[in-house]
């Protein structure tokens, strides 16, 4: 893992970055924000224990949200080198992270479109999303 620290206001991540670690907040608070008719939109808070950056290092997908600190932040990264071993050994993973990624990706868009039903993740998201892993990874 790689340790990196920010201070209050840091743009940890810009929107539309492709993240190729897992980052877990080890200390802080980091907020994620979107952009929507001109204002921003808080889409989460993450605190120590919580994590972003799959969609990225999972599907080759880009992030929607600005990440920035709103206090001191410690974040460790675990990149894609380091997360292939665990998915190699235990294949089950990648449609758990599937699962957890498209209940996310579900709840932002629900809180950008107030219009969409929040739920059990969209028919087919988390399997589209795991055989995305599959392939990244290059699993059978």
């Amino acid at each position: 893992m790689t340790r990196r620290n920010y201070q209050p206001q840091d743009v940890i991540v810009p929107a539309g970055t492709v993240l190729e670690a897992l980052c877990i907040v080890s200390y802080g608070v980091v907020v994620a924000t979107a952009e929507q008719n001109g204002r921003t939109i808080e889409l989460i808070r993450l605190a120590p224990g919580d994590y972003y950056g799959e969609i990225g290092l999972l599907t080759g997908g880009k992030l929607d949200a600005e990440m920035t600190a709103l206090t001191r932040v410690v974040i460790y990264e675990i990149s894609k080198d380091a997360l292939c071993p665990l998915l190699v050994g235990r294949p089950s993973m990648a449609a758990e992270l599937g699962e957890i990624l498209a209940t996310r990706v579900q709840a932002g868009r629900a809180l950008l479109d107030s219009r969409h039903h929040m739920g059990q993740p969209e028919a087919g998201l988390a399997e589209w999303i795991a055989a995305s892993i599959r392939s990244l990874f290059e699993l059978t």
